[in-house]
């Protein structure tokens, strides 16, 4: 189950202001990105600091989603492919928003079931909260079934990060894939 999360959308467009140099699809904004320092499979803090230079494409999700999160990594995967993604730096980044099933090796290997080039991250549950805030990026665990089955609400922006490490676009989950690759592009 995803919620939207249209209040921390607002807020971060009130917080940033708008480059009328760039024309995307979603919603534009100019803002230093907050690091991550969460970890992949490599053990290493990933930091958008050691990223300048390439663009940087955030989605939160979580491995047991079955629906939302499969969808906007495969459409973030088919639109790579649409702008030659081999020739080009970008860094696609899946967060996981379920520290007690998605260790740093779990979120990894999800993502790169999309793509070999795709990183998936995650942390303590402290440190996911802060990454969380630092992008308004809401979840909730929701409560369990019978079985012990739950699933995690959750915001579902995709947030575009230009190499010079500023957020600059705001996409929603269902941006259809060629309007996504436009405004990857455009971040060159």
């Amino acid at each position: 189950m995803i919620f939207r999360s249209g209040l921390a959308l607002l807020s971060l467009c009130l917080l940033a202001s708008c480059a009328a140099s760039l024309k995307a699809h979603g919603t534009i904004v100019d803002q230093p990105a907050p690091e991550l320092g969460l970890r992949s499979s490599q053990r290493a803090p990933f930091l958008l600091s050691d990223q300048r230079g390439n663009e940087v494409i955030l989605f939160f999700g979580y491995t047991h989603c079955g629906d939302i999160c499969p969808e906007t990594l495969a459409h973030v995967a088919r639109a790579l492919e649409l702008i030659g993604v081999s020739k080009e730096p970008i860094q696609t980044v899946f967060i996981s928003v379920d520290p007690s099933r998605d260790t740093p090796v779990v979120a990894d290997r999800y993502a790169q079931r999309f793509s070999a080039r795709f990183i998936g991250l995650s942390g303590s549950p402290r440190q996911l909260a802060g990454v969380e805030r630092a992008y308004h990026v809401w979840s909730k665990t929701m409560p369990p079934d019978r079985m012990g089955n739950y699933e995690v609400a959750h915001s579902s922006q995709i947030f575009l990060i230009a190499p010079n490490g500023h957020l600059r676009i705001i996409e929603d989950w269902d941006i259809p894939v060629p309007q996504l690759a436009e405004d990857i592009r455009a971040l060159q």
